[in-house]
């Protein structure tokens, strides 16, 4: 194949440069659009924004004018309320008591041949009635030694009607709690 170049040199030249221009103002007129809508853009955001600062604004006045209209009492109750609320909370968490904690080191002291049949706690008085059979005579003193020796109860209370049989022994039990340490 043969290849002719029938152009003059010189405008073979000025044909390659106005390939070029064309291709820079190509590039020109998209840098152009795509600044406009990103100024566009920029210029939408900053509406939006402006209009949303003047909504804050008025809403921050109207809630000022309304404090300063007499509201205030609304409020002084709201916090009156909540006030209330949290001394009752304090009232409450003062009076629990960790009865997990206490009754860990309660079951320690309860032999292997006692069986318990009922606990009763009053905890307003701290009293505690404990009910159960022990296997022998023996046994039963081992658990009334340990609940007098335990720091968790005092004053135990034993009837002698526990100490009159030698096997299966239904004891009846009552003893003050001590529960200082268990209180939150």
């Amino acid at each position: 194949m043969i290849n002719l170049n029938l152009i003059p040199p010189e405008k073979k030249t000025k044909l390659k440069e106005e390939k070029v221009i064309f291709l820079l103002k190509t590039i020109a007129f998209t840098l152009v659009i795509f600044f406009g809508l990103f100024l566009g853009l920029l210029y939408g955001t900053r509406i939006l924004l402006d209009q949303r600062l003047t909504k804050i604004n008025n809403e921050i006045s109207s809630l000022e004018s309304t404090t300063a209209n007499g509201n205030q009492s609304t409020f002084s109750s709201l916090i009156k309320e909540i006030n209330e609320k949290i001394v009752i909370i304090k009232n409450i968490q003062s009076n629990y008591i960790k009865w997990s904690a206490y009754l860990a080191e309660f079951s320690p002291l309860i032999p292997a041949n006692i069986s318990l049949n009922e606990i009763t706690i009053n905890q307003e008085t701290c009293k505690i009635q404990i009910r159960g059979i022990a296997s022998f005579r023996d046994d039963f003193l081992i658990l009334k030694s340990n609940l007098e020796n335990s720091l968790i109860l005092d004053s135990i209370e034993s009837p002698i009607s526990n100490l009159i049989k030698q096997e299966n022994i239904n004891f009846d039990l009552s003893a003050t709690m001590v529960l200082e340490e268990y209180h939150l």
